[in-house]
């Protein structure tokens, strides 16, 4: 008999993913049994997320398996489905996952004074980043920042990370060029916010971005940091 964990897995499975996703769901992922829960996780919890945006925003209701996800050659999340057809623009999507833990959103953005091209989101597991990994992807400003917290400073270059990958993302490329040219210029300790600019390649694929600054939205969900940005 299959466990009781695999049965949900497959009623998952049938209940959220439509008909190429699930061959993709038993085919394209490999054998790898976290890969493929990840997997499932992360387009479960995008699909809610568009779900809720869709009723509360145009009264549409969908099940999940209506809601179509496929990643473009630079792996951004792209919706897809005949609904399309029925709003005026498609929403913005950003998914994350890590560790058993998934986050996404999705929505459209009004209230700002310039249009918003991208929304992103990233999460990360609580855990110390080694110092390899901090030299490659932090400048000096950055790791002086984080030190200026003092019994924080771990968690915010760990913040620091997840900004970088979340600004990624809304730019639709995902870390195709140098981290350390996501530059953060700012914390505010107290909002949990930095102030974010892109130098460097970033600029040339990125031209309409140079010399803008933008606000990042971090947060501490239990034993995971998430990073939030519009741009």
């Amino acid at each position: 008999f299959e466990d009781s964990r695999r049965i949900r897995q497959k009623m998952l499975v049938r209940l959220v993913l439509n008909k190429k996703e699930k061959e993709f769901w038993y085919r394209g992922l490999g054998e790898s049994e976290k890969r493929k829960v990840q997997w499932l996780l992360g387009r479960a919890t995008a699909k809610d997320a568009v779900r809720l945006f869709l009723k509360e925003r145009y009264q549409m209701e969908l099940r999940s398996a209506d809601i179509g996800i496929e990643n473009d050659r630079l792996g951004k999340p792209c919706l897809k489905g005949g609904w399309l057809q029925s709003i005026p623009v498609p929403p913005f999507l950003s998914l994350a996952h890590t560790e058993g833990f998934a986050v996404a959103v999705a929505g459209e953005v009004k209230e700002f004074p310039t249009a918003i091209t991208g929304i992103g989101i990233d999460v990360e597991p609580v855990q110390e980043l080694s110092a390899g990994f901090i030299s490659r992807v932090f400048r000096q400003e950055e790791k002086d920042l984080a030190d200026k917290t003092n019994k924080e400073a771990g968690e915010w270059l760990l913040r620091f990370w997840c900004v970088k990958e979340a600004v990624s993302k809304a730019l639709g490329s995902g870390i195709r060029h140098d981290p350390k040219d996501i530059a953060i210029l700012s914390l505010d300790q107290k909002e949990k916010r930095t102030t974010v600019r892109l130098t460097g390649r970033w600029t040339e694929q990125f031209p309409e971005k140079k010399d803008k600054d933008f606000l990042v939205s971090t947060f501490r969900k239990g034993e995971f940091v998430i990073a939030l940005v519009l741009l």
